[in-house]
C-alpha cells in the first residue's frame, strides 16, 4: 500500500503538471511563475509567460496641460489599465507615468474607461509606453471654458466642463457601486460628442464607489447622463479661466496603505469668480460615502469639489490584508483623513491660482496588451488544473486512510 500511494503521488503530480493541455503552459510552471512574482517579487517569468500570449493594440493618451505663470498642471487619462497585480505589467503605470511626467508639468492620472485586457504585460512595454509620452502632437488649445455643470440620471452623475473643441467629463455611480466601465460605453459617449461638433472629448471613469460589476440599466444611465451633459456644455458661455495646482507630497501629508505612491492631487478652476476643485488620488477605488462627504458636506471658502477620482492603481493590489485583495481609498487613512487632506491641498492651490491655457495633447503607443481572450484562457486554464487537483486530492485521501486502516489492523 505504501508503495502504491508513492507511485499515486507521482501520477497526481503528474497530472496536476498537464491539466492545463497546453504543454508550452504547465501548472506546476504556472505556479512557478505566480509565486516568484508574488512572494519573491521576481514577475520575470510571469511577464513572459503573459507576453507570449498577448495582443498587439494601440494605447492613446490625452494630456491635458495648463499653462500659467506659476506652474504647469496637466491631467493625464490614457487607454492603459493598471494591472493585473502588484509588481506584475502595469500594475503601477499611474505612479511611473506620473514621475515620468514631473520634469515636464505637473500630472494627475486618472482612470479612462478602460478594463484589464488592457493591462500591459511586461515592464518593457510599461517603458514603450512612457517614452510614446515623450512624441505627443498638439491637437488644440484655449483660453476659455465653461463652467463645471453636473447632469443626473438614474443611479449616473456626470460633470463636464468644455473649453474650445475638447470636453472632459468624469462619471461616477456613486454612491452605488462601480467597477471599471466598458469601453464601448465610453464610444457611445464619444460618438455622440462629435455629433455636436466637439473635436476631443476625454471621458474619465472617476472610480469612487467600491461595488461590483455595473448592471446595463446603469450603464444606459451613463450613456443618457452624459447625452444630456453634452448638450449643455455645447451651449454654455465660455469665459478665460484660472487653475491653481496643490500635491500631497509638496506638504509631507501622510497617508496609508489605501493611497499608493503617487499620492493625491487637486486642481482648482477658478471661472467667473466660481471655484471648481477637481481631485485625483493614487488608489484604487475608494470606500463608499467618501464622495458624498467630500462633495456635499465638505465646505472649504467657496469652493465646490465637483469630483474625486482615483486612478485604479494595482501596486498593492493581491497584497492588501483584504477579502477583495486591495484596500479602496479611506479605508485604512480613514474618511477624515482623506477629507482634512483634501481641505489642505484646496487651500494650498487657491493660493496659486493664476491666468491659465489650455494645450490638449495626443500620445500613441503601439504596444502589447493582455486582451480579452488571455483572460478567459487563463480562467479556463487555472479551472483545469484545480478539477484535477480536487479529484486526484480526494483519491489520495482514501489511499492515505486505506494505509493507516491496513497499519491499524496489522
Amino acid at each position: 500500500l505504501g508503495c502504491l500511494f508513492v507511485v499515486s503521488v507521482g501520477i497526481y503530480i503528474v497530472l496536476v503538471d498537464r491539466a492545463t493541455g497546453d504543454k508550452t503552459l504547465t501548472s506546476l510552471k504556472m505556479l512557478r511563475a505566480f509565486l516568484e512574482a508574488w512572494a519573491a517579487d521576481k514577475p520575470d517569468l510571469l511577464e513572459r509567460l503573459i507576453e507570449e500570449r498577448s495582443e498587439e493594440a494601440q494605447i492613446k493618451t490625452y494630456i491635458l496641460e495648463f499653462s500659467t505663470n506659476h506652474t504647469n498642471p496637466a491631467l493625464i487619462i490614457s487607454d492603459v489599465h493598471p494591472g493585473p497585480f502588484a509588481n506584475v505589467g502595469s500594475s503601477n503605470i499611474p505612479f511611473e507615468m506620473q514621475q515620468w511626467l514631473s520634469a515636464k508639468c505637473k500630472p494627475l492620472i486618472l482612470h479612462s474607461f478602460s478594463s484589464h485586457d488592457l493591462n500591459l504585460p511586461s515592464k518593457k512595454y510599461v517603458e514603450l509606453l512612457l517614452k510614446s509620452l515623450d512624441h505627443y502632437k498638439s491637437v488644440n488649445s484655449s483660453k476659455v471654458c465653461t463652467e463645471f455643470l453636473t447632469e443626473t440620471h438614474g443611479k449616473a452623475t456626470v460633470n463636464g466642463i468644455a473649453f474650445d473643441g475638447t470636453a472632459l467629463l468624469t462619471i461616477t455611480l456613486a454612491p452605488e457601486g462601480m467597477e471599471d466601465f466598458p469601453r464601448y460605453v465610453g464610444e457611445k459617449i464619444r460618438a455622440e460628442a462629435m455629433e455636436l461638433g466637439f473635436r476631443d472629448l476625454i471621458i474619465v471613469d472617476a472610480h469612487n464607489s467600491q461595488g461590483e460589476t455595473n448592471s446595463t440599466s446603469e450603464l444606459n444611465d451613463i450613456i443618457e447622463a452624459s447625452r444630456k451633459l453634452l448638450r449643455r456644455l455645447r451651449t454654455s458661455p465660455k469665459y478665460p479661466f484660472k487653475v491653481g495646482f496643490s500635491h500631497s507630497s509638496e506638504l509631507n501629508l501622510r497617508f496609508k496603505q489605501d493611497v499608493g505612491a503617487g499620492g493625491i492631487g487637486v486642481l482648482l478652476f477658478e471661472v467667473e469668480s466660481k471655484k471648481f476643485l477637481l481631485v485625483a488620488a493614487d488608489a484604487n477605488n475608494a470606500v463608499r460615502g467618501l464622495r458624498e462627504r467630500l462633495v456635499n458636506d465638505v465646505k472649504i471658502d467657496g469652493v465646490k469639489v465637483v469630483e474625486i477620482c482615483t486612478s485604479d492603481t494595482h501596486s498593492a493590489s493581491g497584497k492588501a490584508r483584504s477579502p477583495i485583495g486591495y484596500s479602496p481609498l479611506g479605508e485604512l487613512t480613514g474618511v477624515d483623513g482623506i477629507v482634512n487632506a483634501v481641505k489642505e491641498l484646496a487651500k494650498k492651490a487657491e493660493e496659486r491660482l493664476a491666468d491659465a491655457t489650455l494645450n490638449t495633447k495626443l500620445a500613441y503607443a503601439q504596444v502589447k496588451v493582455m486582451g480579452e481572450k488571455i483572460l478567459n484562457d487563463f480562467s479556463k486554464i487555472f479551472d483545469k488544473a484545480f478539477k484535477v487537483t480536487k479529484i486526484g486530492g480526494k483519491i489520495l485521501l482514501i489511499e492515505l486512510l486505506a494505509i493507516i486502516v491496513a497499519a491499524v489492523l496489522a
